[in-house]
């Protein structure tokens, strides 16, 4: 995003619309705003990613963490693996890898980019402190970052596998084995069906809830209170409504 490439003569040109979207990135990440909040301005403001249905907070972090925006080409960060399957692994010193400075017009000053580097390193530190790496803390799934590798301490991530077609599954699996390979934690479980992991977790919580009365009866009452509190209870109203005027009107 941000730029056209020209394959015969390798040369990358600013695309003008696109770059404003990069720029307004920087500019909101560097005064202060976190990735999921500028991931929700982008949709909706209309603006479309280039290959999703709508911006994540790890795009934003795509966008930040790339060098390009700088005028500068960073080459063989990630290798194939299988010419086939076509499957890519994190470059850790296997293959070369080669960084040129000044490649081509950058869209954000060197500066900028340096701001926003140091942010992301400030609040990855903070996480880090804590036991966690800020990748950990995506909230997309009911397990994510509830699950961690038992060998490398890596969270597990979920994928979909045969998608699209009758023997589609979710599954659950070490990012890290996944990311960088099997070298790095060749230990790990490749694949739990998330079928599995909800059985496990229906079965802990009925533990739980026989031999923990009160603690259920107060965690319910705490969940009645935040959703009486939630906005999202006057637009449940407000849809009742409208569908109570639907049924009598028709």
């Amino acid at each position: 995003m941000g730029y056209n490439y020209n394959t015969e003569t390798q040369v990358f040109t600013i695309n003008k619309k696109e770059a404003e979207i990069v720029r307004y990135v920087f500019g909101r990440y560097i005064k202060g705003k976190g990735t999921y909040t500028i991931a929700r301005e982008l949709n909706e403001s209309g603006y479309k990613p280039l290959r999703a249905e709508k911006w994540s907070w790890t795009s934003v972090i795509a966008i930040l963490k790339n060098v390009k925006y700088k005028g500068d080409l960073e080459m063989g960060k990630t290798y194939v693996t299988d010419p086939i399957s076509k499957k890519r692994l994190t470059n850790l010193g296997e293959k070369d890898s080669y960084y040129v400075e000044n490649n081509h017009v950058p869209i954000v000053s060197a500066e900028i980019f340096q701001k926003a580097q140091d942010i992301l390193n400030r609040r990855g530190e903070s996480i880090k402190h804590k036991g966690k790496r800020w990748d950990k803390y995506s909230r997309q799934y009911a397990f994510s970052s509830m699950i961690y590798c038992a060998f490398c301490e890596s969270v597990y991530s979920r994928r979909n596998l045969y998608s699209e077609t009758e023997y589609e599954k979710r599954v659950w699996s070490c990012a890290d084995a996944v990311k960088k390979g099997k070298k790095v934690c060749p230990d790990s479980i490749s694949k739990i069906d998330e079928k599995e992991l909800e059985q496990a977790f229906v079965h802990a919580f009925r533990l739980m809830c026989s031999d923990n009365k009160g603690i259920i009866s107060e965690f319910l009452q705490r969940v009645e209170s935040s959703l009486n509190e939630s906005s999202y209870t006057k637009e449940l109203a407000k849809v009742d409504e409208k569908v109570s005027y639907l049924k009598n009107s028709t």
